[in-house]
């Protein structure tokens, strides 16, 4: 793992993951984050996590290269990144242009090789349904991903 810092990379979380205190640590190793985030995590700048305003609207904060973002769509949408500047991408949603943030954009197309990836585990899934939770999970870290790896890793290899 040690291997994959100082070089720029950018990881992508869900809201489970990304905090503040992960940002900084990641930008200390030269990785960026890119990210949804909870409205109730510490050090959030409550100034954008409790702004409300009208749909399309964004309102945004940058202390020590993170960013946090703030985008009224259907629902609030809260992001953090420290790879982006708060910049719009002209989406079209039902016949109509609206700017959309670009670190939206590309979140959810990284989004997209995850569900991929869980996709791909479904059709092999050999797991049934009396196995108690916790020895399924095993089998999942162990079983199933290890089945989405081998054909990238032959591919990779030929």
């Amino acid at each position: 793992m040690k291997t994959l810092f100082h070089q720029g990379r950018i990881l992508f979380t869900d809201n489970f993951y990304t905090t503040v205190n992960l940002a900084q640590e990641l930008l200390n190793r030269k990785t960026h984050l890119v990210g949804t985030l909870k409205k109730n995590r510490k050090l959030n700048p409550t100034e954008v996590t409790n702004k409300k305003f009208k749909k399309g609207e964004i309102i945004a904060r940058e202390l020590n290269g993170i960013v946090i973002l703030k985008w009224q769509d259907k629902s609030d949408v809260l992001c953090l990144n420290t790879n982006h500047i708060a910049v719009t991408t002209k989406v079209k949603r039902r016949g109509e242009e609206i700017g959309k943030p670009t670190l939206i954009c590309d979140y959810n197309n990284s989004k997209s090789f995850i569900d991929l990836s869980n996709q791909l585990k479904a059709y092999s899934s050999p797991l049934r349904k009396e196995i108690k939770w916790y020895r399924k999970l095993g089998f999942e870290l162990l079983l199933e991903t290890s089945l989405v790896n081998a054909p990238i890793t032959f591919q990779l290899t030929v």
